[in-house]
């Protein structure tokens, strides 16, 4: 999935959407978004084979899903909104999709992200291999970088210097 582009949006009007769906007319609007940057230090195909978001929010119903191959990290996604305020996310790696059951691999919230009026901003959610679960055990739940996160705050997003998990050299 390539990262968001920057718009040209119309001076007379514009119309933003939260997950695709939810649309409303603005008159003279600067593009309302959260880029949801997600990286892992995991090896992907090994550990998972897909990304799969679910966001839900106040006047958004039913919550939206969206899958990302792996084919590069970070995966974004942009959100955008309609009415609604602030936006839920659960980002949750998968493993054996391709076969009868897929698996979760990891999984991260981040509940009541907040959009910023007529600004583009990013929203970096790490999921470690620290916070790896096979079934419903996981590792390490209450480690502070496995923790979910509640009304995040945002960054500026810049879509040539995207938050980054730092890569460890191997050995």
């Amino acid at each position: 999935m390539q990262p968001p582009r920057r718009r040209s949006w119309s001076s007379r009007s514009c119309a933003v959407i939260l997950a695709l769906a939810s649309v409303s007319p603005l008159i003279g609007c600067e593009p309302t978004e959260v880029v949801l940057v997600v990286d892992t230090d995991e090896p992907p195909i090994s550990t998972f084979d897909v990304i799969n978001f679910q966001i839900s929010a106040a006047d958004f119903s039913p919550p939206f899903q969206s899958s990302a191959g792996l084919d590069r990290l970070p995966v974004t996604l942009g959100v955008t909104t309609g009415r609604a305020m602030a936006f839920d996310v659960s980002v949750t790696m998968l493993r054996g999709v391709g076969g009868m059951t897929a698996m979760t691999h990891n999984t991260r919230n981040a509940l009541n992200v907040p959009f910023t009026n007529d600004d583009e901003r990013v929203l970096f959610i790490p999921l470690f291999q620290k916070c790896a679960c096979t079934g419903t055990n996981c590792l390490n739940p209450s480690d502070p970088d496995c923790l979910d996160l509640t009304a995040p705050k945002t960054g500026s997003f810049d879509e040539d210097n995207l938050p980054r998990i730092p890569k460890v050299a191997s050995p």
